[in-house]
């Protein structure tokens, strides 16, 4: 976390100047609203040299673009003069730029443009028409491209129209920026000093050699130039601005700056760099005050933006996460649910986990109300938070969700529900985790309904029985012979050693077993397993003569022997 965990925070700014803002809290004049939409324009279309066309930041611009440029719309016609580094409305500057790379004014003089005209009408048909123009010809993407003015022509505006020059005119052969003319003595020669342009001295002698640089002189100017040092950079300019501006008062310096800390928060946000963008919202923060929040974090995507970039192949979660984004509150839950749905991995589901439980600690409904349906994995992690959130409500939740198909998540859920009072709703959910298509499931649901269902356990056993013999593992019908002789063993024996006879009384008692090898098999398991735990005289009379009848099934003769040896070895410790 950038402060309180020891990292050095940004020095002190001055007393804050009053900025204005780019939104519409605040009243601006119709050359204002031109002049940021024209600078939303140039901002826009030099993007596209410096992003990926689909990258985030190109869209948030455009987006701003599309915004800010229904102030011309509104206020049409409106007609903008276009001069070498400035663009004027009604005799005044809205757009200034001296840097000739950077300058879109510079770049629509040189090509010949003198004056946009935007007439009543004007829709983003034409506004995206402009843009796509510019950031083709602006960005000198294409070398061979036609020029502006042909460009221009063939986009067809219907509410755009272009003034333009062909050739030079008389004006244009003064100096573009005419406040350089008096610096210029045309009384001068211009002819060059007589040792202008001799030969080199001749070189000394000596032959030249190669001299292998320090390793770590290297690695420091490398490292001059890495993301890192880069970012630092920027977020150290917009400090040392921001000091400037408070110290100039001066509102058209302030304006441009803010142009300037969009830029650098865009890069940040490409870059994934978030411990700088929290130093930088601090440096905006202590400039403008407390309540004030970076651009890009006031707006309403601003907590998908950010935790997007939190990186999936790492681990730890970044300490500047919570700088961003505050305090995790009841209103990042459902948003932060929405990202773990798509899958989120690594140090972002970490995040986005602990997000939900911090959010959920006095109202858990949201986590309730998506746990049946998330994916298995985000179930489980879910569970568990509401677990400490709100542990009156586990209970609850975990027989709801009984039916969820993932095994693992319903072992978690039996373990929940096998300490609820005995009665018909825990007796139900056993049942329903009984019927599990998986069998691990089915044994374990078995066995805590042995151990907690007493003799009415017993009738419920008997029928699940009947209906399943046919299906059974050997491994499940030791778990229901064993449910059985620890439910009840004195009401369990009788029909146990019916099971083992295999006489007529077993047809009345399972009439709807089928009659065929994997039943039997199944059943004489059962028998063999319950019969250990009652402890009756008969019962190892019962198994042995199970054994008698089974020695042709290896599986089977080795699970009988089994049991058999269990009931010896209880009896002599007995």
């Amino acid at each position: 976390m950038v402060g309180d965990d020891g990292r050095d925070e940004p020095p002190e700014i001055a007393k804050p100047v009053d900025i204005p803002r780019h939104g519409y809290r605040h009243r601006m004049s119709v050359s204002d609203e031109i002049g940021f939409a024209m600078l939303a324009l140039a901002k826009t279309a030099r993007s596209f040299s410096l992003y990926d066309p689909h990258n985030d930041a190109v869209k948030a611009l455009i987006s701003d673009y599309r915004d800010k440029s229904m102030a011309i719309a509104r206020n049409a016609p409106v007609e903008i003069e276009v001069n070498p580094f400035e663009l004027r409305y009604q005799k005044k500057t809205i757009y200034e730029e001296p840097d000739q790379e950077r300058s879109i004014a510079f770049r629509l003089f040189r090509d010949g443009v003198r004056k946009l005209r935007f007439e009543p009408g004007l829709g983003w048909d034409d506004l995206v028409s402009l843009l796509e123009v510019l950031s083709v010809r602006c960005n000198g993407v294409r070398q061979q491209e036609e020029d502006l003015i042909t460009m221009l022509r063939k986009a067809r505006f219907q509410c755009i129209t272009i003034d333009s020059v062909e050739g030079y005119i008389p004006d244009e052969e003064t100096p573009e920026n005419e406040a350089l003319a008096p610096l210029i003595d045309e009384s001068e020669s211009s002819d060059p000093i007589a040792d202008w342009d001799q030969p080199l001295p001749a070189s000394a002698s000596g032959s030249v050699s190669f001299q292998p640089i320090d390793p770590a002189a290297l690695e420091a100017l490398r490292a001059e130039e890495s993301p890192q040092a880069i970012a630092a950079q920027a977020v150290r300019s917009v400090h040392e601005l921001l000091q400037t501006a408070n110290s100039l008062q001066d509102p058209d310096f302030s304006r441009q700056l803010l142009s300037f800390v969009e830029e650098v928060q865009h890069y940040l946000v490409v870059e994934r760099n978030l411990d700088e963008l929290a130093r930088l919202a601090i440096v905006y923060r202590d400039a403008l005050g407390k309540d004030q929040k970076l651009p890009i974090l006031a707006e309403d995507r601003a907590f998908e933006r950010v935790l997007r970039m939190v990186k999936e192949d790492e681990q730890d979660i970044p300490a500047a996460l919570v700088a961003l984004l505050g305090t995790p509150t009841a209103e990042m839950v459902p948003r932060a649910l929405d990202m773990l749905l798509f899958g989120a991995r690594g140090a972002r589901r970490k995040a986005l986990l602990q997000i939900v439980a911090h959010g959920s600690v006095r109202d858990a409904s949201e986590i309730v109300r998506r746990l049946a349906h998330c994916p298995p994995d985000l179930a489980r992690e879910l569970f568990g938070i509401l677990g400490h959130v709100a542990p009156s409500q586990r209970l609850e939740v975990a027989f709801d969700l009984l039916s969820h198909p993932d095994p693992d998540f319903q072992l978690e859920l039996l373990q929940v529900i096998q300490n609820a009072p005995a009665g018909l709703r825990l007796a139900r959910g056993l049942q329903t985790l009984m019927a599990s298509e998986h069998e691990s499931v089915r044994i374990r649901a078995t066995f805590v309904l042995g151990h907690v269902g007493g003799a009415k356990a017993i009738p419920m056993l008997v029928e699940h029985t009947k209906r399943k013999a046919a299906e059974l593992s050997l491994d499940e019908a030791e778990a229901i012979g064993n449910a059985l002789g620890k439910a009840s063993p004195q009401d369990a024996f009788p029909i146990l050693i019916e099971w083992a006879e295999y006489k007529s009384g077993l047809r009345s008692i399972l009439s709807k077993i089928r009659k065929d090898d994997t039943g039997n098999r199944s059943t004489a398991v059962i028998a063999a397993y319950g019969l250990i735990h009652c402890h009756h005289a008969a019962s190892g009379e019962a198994i042995r003569g199970l054994l008698s009848r089974w020695t042709s099934d290896a599986d089977v003769t080795h699970r009988l022997q089994r049991a058999l040896d269990q009931l010896e070895k209880g009896r002599h410790h007995g």
